[in-house]
């Protein structure tokens, strides 16, 4: 496993807390996926899904086999909601996902990056008779990447 898949899968456990019974606003953390994997018919909403779209370097030395890294990640949060409750479901669930991952203090996942952002967020609008919404929290994270490492 690559060094950002594994920073990356630090964030899983985070996301499995979001729990009424931990404080939080849903129970979205019920069922995590790791990858853009779509839902499937056995999967009750709230779902949240974790997947790493793109990364980019940062800063390099030459001749040196490491590299600083950008990992930008996006964190899925999929539910089901009456229309008039659209704002309030997708701010409940994005509210969760910022609090579990952005909300070490730190902003540096317990030591195993540097510079944990929040870059951004989107709600989608639920299709036309259906109830389920989506939302999406940009983030991302800097490591040094070590190429020759094992």
């Amino acid at each position: 496993m690559s060094q950002a898949l594994t920073k990356l899968s630090s964030l899983v456990p985070r996301l499995q807390a979001i729990k009424k019974a931990n404080g939080y606003n849903t129970d979205a953390g019920t069922t995590v996926l790791f990858g853009p994997i779509p839902r499937s018919d056995a999967d009750a909403l709230p779902i949240i899904r974790l997947h790493w779209p793109s990364a980019d370097p940062e800063s390099a030395l030459v001749n040196v086999p490491h590299n600083k890294v950008r990992v930008n990640f996006v964190v899925e949060g999929e539910g089901a909601c009456a229309p008039v409750d659209f704002l309030t479901s997708c701010d409940a669930i994005a509210s969760d996902i910022k609090r579990a991952v952005f909300g070490d203090i730190e902003r540096n996942l317990q030591g195993l990056a540097m510079d944990v952002r929040f870059d951004g967020q989107e709600f989608t609008v639920p299709d036309p008779g259906t109830a389920a919404y989506l939302v999406r929290i940009a983030g991302s994270f800097t490591f040094v990447d070590h190429f020759n490492a094992p």
